[in-house]
This record gives structure tokens, C-alpha cells and sequence, in this order.
């Protein structure tokens, strides 16, 4: 439902109307404003970050591209790969590639997940990380 509402016939001192118009817009408002906590509420019980553009993109019925760690790291993978003897060894690639398997491993074992949200990489992550490879 779009509106126009005139300015002219705006109350600065008083945001509701008393027109029959003015009472559509403000339950279409109210509808929107009660959707909009869903959304927020949806948001945080899937543990995702409340942000402007995530409440927007909810609302809209968007998705937003996840990235994930590894599928990060896959990919830099494969651009290393591509210049093994121009840049890089194929040792190094081997080595960034047993970096992934770790990296893996720790996700599962830690996680019990196969990949992580790339959002979800904080801090303590790549602390425990770090433990989990020396240990």
C-alpha cells in the first residue's frame, strides 16, 4: 500500500490524524512498525547481528550472501594454486591447503559444524584456534 500524504495538511503537534485517510496511514504504520520487530526478533533467535541492513533485508524478504571461513579460505586456495612456479611453491599451497584441513577440524570438533558464518569469526576464535593447533 503506497500513501502521499500532503504536507499542507500535516499537525506538527500532532503526528496522528483524525481523517479517515490519516487513520489508514497510521495503522498501515503501526503494521509496519510490529513487522519490523518480528523481523528483529526472528534476527535474534537465529543468532544473526541486528543491523539496519539485516532488518531491511528480512523485511524485504532478501537474502543476504553468506560467507563462510572456509569457503574463504578454499578460495584463496585456489588463487594460490593458480600461481604455483609464478608466486608461490607448491609446498606453500600444500601447506595452506593441511592450514584448511586444520581449520576444519577445529571447526568441527569445536563447533560441531562443518563451516562457520564469517561474521561469527571473532577474536576468541582464532585464539582457540591457535591453542587447537599446538595442542
Amino acid at each position: 500500500m503506497n500513501y502521499f500524504i500532503v504536507p499542507r495538511v500535516l499537525d506538527p503537534l500532532s503526528p496522528l490524524g483524525k481523517t479517515k485517510e490519516a487513520k489508514q496511514v497510521n495503522m498501515h504504520i503501526n503494521t509496519i512498525e510490529f513487522q519490523l520487530g518480528e523481523h528483529i526478533r526472528f534476527l535474534r533467535e537465529d543468532g544473526k547481528d541486528i543491523t539496519p541492513r539485516a532488518v531491511k533485508n528480512s523485511f524485504l524478504g532478501l537474502e543476504e550472501e553468506k560467507r563462510t571461513i572456509l569457503q574463504i579460505f578454499e578460495e584463496h586456495n585456489e588463487n594460490i594454486k593458480k600461481l604455483i612456479d609464478i608466486d608461490f611453491s607448491a609446498d606453500t599451497y600444500q601447506k595452506y591447503e593441511a592450514c584448511r584441513r586444520h581449520l576444519a577440524d577445529y571447526i568441527k570438533k569445536k563447533y560441531k559444524q562443518d563451516d562457520v558464518d564469517l561474521s561469527r569469526i571473532t577474536h576468541e576464535f582464532i585464539i582457540y584456534f591457535e591453542t587447537f593447533l599446538k595442542t
